[in-house]
Parts: structure tokens; C-alpha cells; sequence
């Protein structure tokens, strides 16, 4: 939360100062308030993400795993070297993930037809800005 406030006060003084450069009376023009998403998300990775802790790491064929409110599977990943850009890769297919305020912890949901056959899976994370990689873990489903 302080971070937040720290950011809308950047913003406010920002918009302050540019009124006060402001030659000819003229109101200033509006912009788009993207300080809350990008002053996170330039946050630089000091090296290869790395997957310290996730999981769950198996499930049955077509058994719905750490389930979330909204009925849907998910991942977990507690990584070093994330930042909000990160995202899970399970094989080839990008999920749709989310990351916490310092990108230590990185989630993603995970479709159903993805888990209805038995077989390994290979996960592993990359960060889309930038493109860094994590190694590959293992994900069995039996």
C-alpha cells in the first residue's frame, strides 16, 4: 500500500509541475495513468529467473489441482530474479499468469483439456520483456 501511495504522489507532483511549465495558460493534456504498472514493472532481474519452490508438482489425469475460487486449477512458483512480466510456460503454451508486488510469487491457471491425458509436462517461466528463462521443471500427471 505505501508503495501506491508513494506512486500517486510521484503522479500528482508530476502533473503539478508540468501545470506550472505551462506556457499560455493552456490546461495541461490528460494522459493515461500507467505509473502504477509500469514503475513495477521496470523492475530489473539481477539474472536468470529461478524456481525456488512450486507447485503442486502432479495430479491425475483430468483432476482439477489446488483449485481457486473461481473453479479453476492453478500453479504456483516462488522465484528469484522475477518481475511483473514473468509468466509460466507449460511446454509451448504461454498461461495466463499473475505475479505479486515484488514478483517473488508467480501463479498461473491452468485449462482443463491441458491436464485430461496422462504424460509429463514441462513448465518453466520467462520474462516477456526481456526475454530471461528459468530451467524447466517437471509437472506428472499420472
Amino acid at each position: 500500500m505505501k508503495l501506491l501511495s508513494k506512486l500517486a504522489f510521484i503522479l500528482m507532483f508530476s502533473i503539478w509541475i508540468s501545470s506550472c511549465n505551462n506556457e499560455g495558460g493552456e490546461k495541461p493534456k490528460e494522459t493515461k495513468d500507467t505509473t502504477a504498472k509500469t514503475g513495477v514493472t521496470e523492475k530489473k532481474a539481477q539474472g536468470p529467473i529461478i524456481i525456488l519452490n512450486w507447485g503442486p508438482n502432479f495430479t491425475k489425469a483430468g483432476q482439477d489441482f489446488n483449485v481457486q475460487d473461481n473453479g479453476e486449477s492453478a500453479l504456483w512458483f516462488n522465484v528469484q530474479n522475477g518481475t511483473r512480466n514473468t509468466v509460466v510456460y507449460w511446454d509451448t503454451q504461454q498461461l495466463l499468469s499473475n505475479s505479486d508486488t515484488t514478483a517473488t510469487v508467480i501463479t498461473a491457471s491452468v485449462p482443463k483439456n491441458l491436464y485430461r491425458k496422462p504424460g509429463d509436462v514441462r513448465l518453466h517461466l520467462r520474462d516477456t520483456l526481456t526475454g530471461n528463462t528459468s530451467m524447466n521443471v517437471v509437472f506428472i500427471i499420472n
